[in-house]
This record gives structure tokens, C-alpha cells and sequence, in this order.
């Protein structure tokens, strides 16, 4: 009983209207860890709290990894951000709406770092554009593309 009279006098309202207004990524895992804490162990609160937090942590990276735009038949697939394995499906799926006969740039300037995954995904989709007469050109990559592929003759690494 001590410690929740201790805890709630550290605990100002202040502090739990600012976590509210920093947004539903802070408020929850801070709500989470205090109900918890006060409900069982401080660490099973803390471990629960930050768990939330890799939930929002991985939702936000997992959104709008690459964006596809067009004009008439020249396509740029642009990283947004660093991409992982959590990003291929969505890089598969981008890939997949480029059409027979077109000319694409996969613009990574903005990516720091590229997984393996997403290399294998962008080495079966070059295989495939041979065969739909598809032109690659690939931006703000490093030589690390060349472990993946061997460039054909309608790709160019810039």
C-alpha cells in the first residue's frame, strides 16, 4: 500500500496527459506498464511496457517501405527507408505491378542498408524482367548488388 501511495504521488496527472497527447506510440506502453506494475511485478510491467513499444517500433518500420511511381512507360521504385526481410512481400508486390516492356529505375539512395532478402528479391525479379523485356537501372546501391546478380545486358548498376 506504501508503494502505491509513493508511486502515485511520483505519478502527477501531468505526466499522464502529456504521454496522452505524445500520441497512441507512447501513451499505450506507458498505460501498460503502469497498470501492469501496479497490478503484478515492476519487471513484469517494464518487460510487458516494452514489448508495446517493439509492437509500434516494428508497425512504423513496416510501413510504406518502397514507393512505386510511373510516368507513361518509365517506373522508379524508390527504398524509403532502410530495408529488411519484414519489407519483401510489399517490394515483391511493387515489382509485380511494373509491366511487360517497361523501363525501371530501383532508386536506394535513401537506404542505408539492404538485407540479403530484399537482394534475392530484386535478383528473381531481374531474372524475370529479361523474359519481359523489362530495363533495369539501379541507383544508390553498392557493389554489394554484384554479389547478388550478375548484370545482364539490359541492366545498369549506377
Amino acid at each position: 500500500m506504501v508503494l502505491i501511495f509513493i508511486g502515485y504521488k511520483l505519478a502527477h496527472v501531468t505526466l499522464f496527459l502529456r504521454m496522452y497527447r505524445a500520441g497512441t506510440e507512447e501513451f499505450v506502453p506507458f498505460i501498460v506498464t503502469t497498470v501492469i506494475s501496479i497490478s503484478t511485478t515492476l519487471l513484469t510491467g517494464i518487460a510487458l511496457g516494452l514489448c508495446m513499444k517493439m509492437f509500434y517500433v516494428v508497425r512504423r518500420n513496416y510501413q510504406y517501405p518502397v514507393m512505386l511511381t510511373h510516368y507513361e512507360n518509365q517506373y522508379t521504385l524508390h527504398f524509403t527507408k532502410d530495408m529488411n526481410f519484414i519489407h519483401k512481400p510489399e517490394l515483391q508486390q511493387q515489382l509485380q505491378k511494373i509491366p511487360h516492356g517497361a523501363s525501371v529505375v530501383i532508386d536506394a539512395t535513401q537506404a542505408r542498408h539492404i538485407d540479403a532478402d530484399v537482394y534475392d528479391a530484386i535478383t528473381e525479379f531481374a531474372e524475370r524482367a529479361s523474359h519481359r523485356n523489362i530495363d533495369i537501372t539501379y541507383h544508390g546501391f553498392t557493389n554489394d548488388l554484384a554479389l547478388y546478380q550478375q548484370p545482364s545486358r539490359d541492366t545498369t548498376i549506377q
